[in-house]
């Protein structure tokens, strides 16, 4: 979410800018909203995997098993508890919850995006929330982003970024990040100035699981799908693609292609 930031960014003690996603109820509720198992099945395939905590994966430093263990109860598909969670912050049909989600497209899947968030936008009507679908390029909202003029936003992301820039980018403030409008967390700002002060594999390690922990608790992001690289070729005319991975949602290397001689 673009949401949940500093008023004044080099004085934390001003606080918050005023958006009903500064309360973790409305940021609870509307994760718990979302049926990720119908997305996966009807939209992906089934071949998503459901992530616990953004950035984070069992094949990655710092994973916590007790994020899957509790996902269902935080995070999992229950309707009736979401409209409860935005009840019980002062919501209702005579007073909905409005927010706004950009529907442009989004680099690393194939062409169902907006799929994916026209149905989230259906998941989250359903629990009473106002949703406006905003459409706009990346370009665009970057530099809306930029200015701070986006407080009660979301935009799906998709990335092929390690742990460190992930964190970087969307957690931090005060460390030279590209970006000061997500949400703040005094504790993740901490922990990413002690990441960055050592080179420890085991302390790393550590340090990820406590950003993970403090992801996970206060709904920092919502998660959805760690997705897999998929290649299809046509061996008629493809011989073999040395290929390194997914680099940020997107193709590359095409140079290593060689074609069938």
């Amino acid at each position: 979410p673009y949401c949940c930031f500093l008023v004044d960014v080099k004085d934390p003690s001003k606080g918050l800018v005023d958006t009903p996603l500064n309360d973790l109820r409305v940021r609870q509720a509307l994760t718990k909203a979302i049926n990720r198992d119908e997305l996966n099945r009807t939209l992906l395939g089934g071949k998503g995997e459901i992530m616990s905590v953004p950035h984070f994966h069992p094949s990655r430093p710092g994973w916590n098993p007790e994020w899957q263990a509790r996902f269902q109860d935080q995070n999992g598909y229950d309707l009736a508890k979401a409209k409860a969670l935005l009840s019980e912050a002062g919501y209702s049909a005579a007073n909905p919850v409005s927010t706004n989600l950009f529907a442009q497209s989004t680099g690393g899947i194939a062409g169902g995006e907006t799929d994916i968030l026209e149905a989230i936008a259906g998941y989250w009507r359903a629990a009473g929330v106002n949703v406006s679908l905003l459409q706009m390029d990346a370009s665009a909202i970057s530099n809306l982003s930029r200015q701070r003029t986006l407080n009660n936003h979301f935009r799906m992301r998709v990335t092929g970024s390690t742990q460190y820039r992930a964190m970087w980018s969307f957690h931090t403030y005060s460390h030279g990040a590209p970006n000061s409008t997500y949400v703040y967390n005094a504790e993740m700002e901490a922990l990413f100035g002690q990441l960055k002060s050592t080179l420890d594999d085991q302390k790393q390690a550590e340090i990820y699981r406590k950003m993970g922990d403090a992801s996970f608790k206060n709904f920092l992001e919502i998660p959805l799908f760690w997705l897999p690289v998929e290649v299809v070729v046509n061996p008629q005319f493809v011989d073999d693609y040395v290929f390194p991975g997914s680099i940020s949602g997107i193709w590359s290397h095409l140079e290593n292609v060689k074609a069938v001689r």
